[in-house]
């Protein structure tokens, strides 16, 4: 028996397993890229090529862009942390009644029924 036709032989501890994966259940992954052009930005970042163009084009944009023929180019990280430092901290929503508490007040409102004052805490002194 030659060396290749002994790798082809099964052995007895040998299991075959057939696994099936659905292609919409794969996920092709692949590290994002160094820099960013009109042609990556919006799967990278969710902006749209045009509105990219308009912004590395404006005068006085901070960061270094890079052209190479009608491609316009920013380092990713850079650009990712200047619109992540543009960013304002969001206000406190105010609190929203769930669900439920809407329902009952609708409830309680169709029945006609007024809900009663608070009762007024106590103070110790």
């Amino acid at each position: 028996m030659d060396t290749a036709s002994a790798t082809m032989a099964k052995r007895d501890t040998d299991l075959d397993v057939r696994l099936t994966i659905p292609l919409d259940a794969l996920v092709i992954s692949q590290p994002l890229p160094e820099l960013l052009s009109q042609r990556n930005v919006e799967a990278v970042t969710g902006m749209d090529a045009d509105r990219y163009r308009k912004l590395v084009g404006a005068p006085g944009f901070p960061l270094a862009v890079s052209r190479v023929g009608r491609l316009v180019f920013v380092d990713r990280a850079e650009f990712v942390a200047w619109i992540r430092a543009k960013a304002t901290p969001r206000a406190e929503a105010p609190a929203t009644p769930s669900g439920e508490a809407i329902r009952d007040a609708a409830r309680a409102a169709r029945l006609g029924v007024v809900e009663a004052p608070a009762k007024p805490t106590k103070t110790r002194r």
